[in-house]
């Protein structure tokens, strides 16, 4: 087993575990994880840009707010989603589901028991995330289309509380089975934040170029407006 800050790359990973665990329980444990991150990544970017910082969100809105908006709704709705497929049964309609509750037939006690206990609280804590996706994202259930009252509320304090008490459960595998740690959210540059520098520096710059034209044509409007969207092609949509 390798230190905790070696970095691995993903095929490394997964044979590692099917090495100390066994083909199913290594391979299933393997691909879990990876739902695991993707959702920790996904929840840290959505937190980025909407929940952490006002002037942040306030300069997305001020950029481009209907595009903005959406993706707030697509990341929200795909939180939502990750969730509760994490922690769907292990079978649906004699269909098995890749979920954390695949995971408990294949692990010994007592880690069994403790993991077990673990997905209890875990499922408590994402009750609101199944309502949302039964009721709103996977259906549209009528009386809540109608009435708009009839579903948990959803807050970035329970996406985040859900997704850590899952995390939690990885890590008790980890820690039981492997006598090791697993790190989340390790300390990185967001991706986001490059998005969030150019709409910055962007903006910043029309400022400038738009009180430089105005200057420049002593407030003769039309032709500054003209002259300041001079922009490539590829700026603009083909349906526009």
């Amino acid at each position: 087993m390798r230190g905790a800050t070696e970095m691995m790359s993903a095929d490394e990973v997964e044979v590692e575990l099917i090495n100390e665990l066994g083909p199913d329980l290594g391979r299933a444990l393997f691909l879990l994880q990876n739902q695991i991150y993707e959702l920790d990544s996904l929840n840290r970017t959505w937190r980025y840009l909407y929940v952490e910082n006002e002037e942040r969100f306030n300069l997305l809105q001020e950029s481009a707010p209907d595009f903005f908006r959406s993706l707030d709704r697509i990341l929200h709705h795909s939180l939502l989603l990750g969730i509760s497929r994490l922690l769907d049964p292990s079978k649906t309609m004699k269909k098995s589901n890749l979920s954390m509750h695949f995971l408990t037939e294949m692990l010994p006690e007592p880690t069994k028991s403790k993991y077990t206990f673990i997905l209890t609280k875990a499922k408590n804590a994402s009750e609101f995330a199944r309502d949302w996706r039964n009721k709103i994202i996977a259906h549209k259930d009528f009386y809540t289309a109608f009435h708009g009252s009839n579903v948990l509320s959803s807050s970035a304090l329970k996406i985040n509380s859900a997704i850590e008490v899952i995390v939690e459960a990885l890590k008790k595998v980890h820690s039981d089975l492997r006598d090791t740690t697993i790190m989340l959210g390790i300390a990185q540059r967001e991706p986001a934040e490059s998005i969030v520098e150019l709409l910055f520096r962007g903006l910043t710059h029309q400022k400038v170029e738009k009180d430089s034209f105005y200057e420049a044509v002593r407030l003769d409007w039309v032709r500054a407006e003209n002259e300041r969207f001079r922009l490539p092609d590829f700026i603009w949509s083909k349906d526009v």
